[in-house]
């Protein structure tokens, strides 16, 4: 499983792959993080994780897209993520 980090600025926390069909996406600290697909998640149009170690599975198209990453001020998050490609599968 490869690692991300985000901070209090939007970040890139997995960038796009147009190979890519399923992405599992676990957040390992306890400071809420929001993540968006292939937008910046300053727009807070993403999902919110708010607790340590839940796991999101996406699969289709939105796996291809780029995961960004924003904390509350002063907040740090950090996770992991595994990528499966559908000319692997």
């Amino acid at each position: 499983m490869d690692s991300w980090s985000a901070t209090d600025v939007s970040a890139e926390l997995v960038p796009a792959n147009y190979y890519r069909d399923k992405l599992v996406i676990q957040i390992r600290t306890s400071d809420p993080c929001s993540i968006a697909f292939g937008e910046d998640a300053v727009y807070a149009d993403g999902v919110q994780l708010t607790t340590t170690d839940p796991t999101i599975y996406i699969t289709g198209a939105l796996s291809r897209e780029a995961v960004y990453g924003i904390c509350d001020t002063g907040k740090t998050a950090s996770g992991g993520y595994q990528e499966s490609l559908g000319i692997c599968d």
